[in-house]
């Protein structure tokens, strides 16, 4: 898998750190999700995360990118895939 994680021992529970592997610059994949600086492609002044996750076309059945969210710092891109992916086990 692309993402190795770490055991951490909180207490009684393991938990799980994540890790995000650099694709190149400015771009990383996390969790299943591609997360890139958007201001490298764009021209804007500003700063800006994109994530991206992988879908696939119910008519054709094709795999495509998908933008699902933006964030400013790359920090809170990583929490709001750590919220989908908490989502998803619940």
């Amino acid at each position: 898998m692309y993402n190795t994680p770490m055991l951490i021992n909180k207490g009684k529970k393991m938990t799980h750190k994540h890790t995000a592997k650099k694709i190149s610059k400015g771009e990383y994949l996390y969790r299943g999700y591609t997360i890139y600086r958007g201001s490298d492609y764009d021209n804007v002044r500003y700063v800006y995360w994109s994530i991206q996750a992988l879908r696939i076309c119910p008519i054709t059945k094709k795999e495509y990118w998908d933008s699902t969210d933006a964030a400013n710092t790359l920090a809170d891109a990583k929490l709001i895939v750590d919220g989908y992916e908490d989502r998803k086990v619940a």
